[in-house]
């Protein structure tokens, strides 16, 4: 997984599929650690993760912010991180797309992807996250959860249907 992230595709998509506690994070925080003069972006689907993964990268030395419809293209972190309601909303769209366009979005990673498929019911905005896809920019998805059956649909609803897993 981590040769993968390292050496990712612009028109194939990753989804890593590792046990609960296997170290996924490492993934974004050392491609994180590796840009220059980039910034990567991790979705989680929860607020408390967000705080969580702002925490453990800022104690592991990375320049990293929970993203706020305040930022400005200016500041350039190595890691932003987003909640999935606020990254299908208009403000950060346009924020991650000036990045796109300046060559400064250097990889987008869905945390916990599976929430897809198990929260839409009562979180309608999960519903809207395919619209990442739009970023032309290295995309992975990571879980510790996805069955086999459900390959298909994750694939479907995150229009990534050329991904591999």
């Amino acid at each position: 997984a981590l040769a993968l992230v390292h050496n990712p595709s612009l028109t194939v998509p990753l989804v890593v599929v590792l046990p609960t506690s296997s170290g996924k994070s490492v993934l974004f925080f050392s491609v994180a650690a590796m840009t220059v003069q980039q910034t990567v972006i991790v979705v989680v689907p929860f607020v408390a993760l967000v705080d969580d993964i702002v925490t453990r990268a800022q104690t592991a030395s990375l320049h990293c912010v929970q993203w706020s419809s305040s930022m400005s293209q200016h500041s350039l972190p190595q890691l932003v991180v987003v909640s999935a309601d606020l990254a299908v909303q208009g403000a950060f769209l346009h924020y991650a797309k000036g990045l796109e366009l300046s060559k400064q979005l250097a990889h987008v990673f869905f945390d916990e992807c599976h929430v897809v498929l198990t929260d839409t019911s009562y979180r309608e905005r999960l519903r809207e996250l395919w619209t990442l896809r739009y970023l032309n920019c290295p995309f992975t998805c990571l879980t510790a959860t996805l069955m086999i059956a459900l390959e298909g649909v994750l694939k479907e609803r995150l229009s990534i249907p050329n991904a591999i897993i």
